[in-house]
């Protein structure tokens, strides 16, 4: 009943509330062991950010609102749905990898850190960073769009359709504001880094107009 629900839903604030030191905690010592390589500190943002964090919270809110009214294969199949927001999640958290460590050229090369910008040129790595962005939110806005074409209620697919067009509009911005940058001054790129976490935490606040 509703009594029931509301106390599902107190749990989950409770627990949310609880996470963000765990989170923080992940994060801050994830990346700690790689940090002389690129790859595996990408891959440590990118399982945190992306995979651990979402999964997470998406299969346990689940459990909580829905495991008394699902059987364990719908409930499965349920706990599916959020593979398309990981995989947009773990990429975004590809691409912050990728531009955390553009200002920071001379001090990997002075302690021999073999980073993408260090190989590949800092310009270039912001280059590709940003096309990756763009991608995936290009990627994620046509899916909506694809889901808005085949709701059959006006609501979702107004709010599917909004949210799409904020993607295909963030696509173009983070590529505008990118060319404006400057790969070589550390104050330029780091302002357009700080830009694109709240990008990111801003998708997060697309999600529910998404469902």
């Amino acid at each position: 009943g509703r009594a029931t629900r509301r106390a599902r839903a107190r749990r989950i604030c409770r627990r949310r509330r609880a996470a963000p030191p765990t989170t923080l905690l992940l994060t801050r010592a994830a990346p700690a062991p790689p940090q002389r390589s690129p790859l595996l500190a990408s891959l440590a943002i990118m399982s945190v950010r992306g995979a651990l964090i979402n999964f997470g919270f998406f299969w346990h809110a689940s459990a909580a609102l829905l495991g008394g009214t699902l059987s364990a294969a719908a409930l499965a199949a349920q706990r599916w749905r959020c593979l398309g927001p990981v995989l947009f999640y773990c990429t975004f958290g590809v691409v912050i990898a990728l531009v955390k460590d553009v200002p920071d050229v001379a001090g990997d090369r002075l302690y021999g850190i073999r980073s993408f910008s260090v190989r590949l040129g800092q310009a270039q790595v912001l280059r590709f960073a940003t096309a990756l962005l763009s991608a995936a939110l290009v990627v994620a806005a046509a899916a909506l769009g694809a889901a808005a074409a085949a709701s059959t209620s006006a609501l979702a697919v107004g709010r599917r359709a909004a949210v799409a067009a904020l993607g295909v509009g963030a696509a173009w911005y983070v590529q505008r504001r990118r060319a404006a940058v400057d790969a070589a001054a550390p104050g330029q790129v780091y302002e357009y880094y700080m830009f694109l976490w709240a990008i990111f935490y801003a998708s997060y606040l697309c999600l529910p107009f998404a469902r």
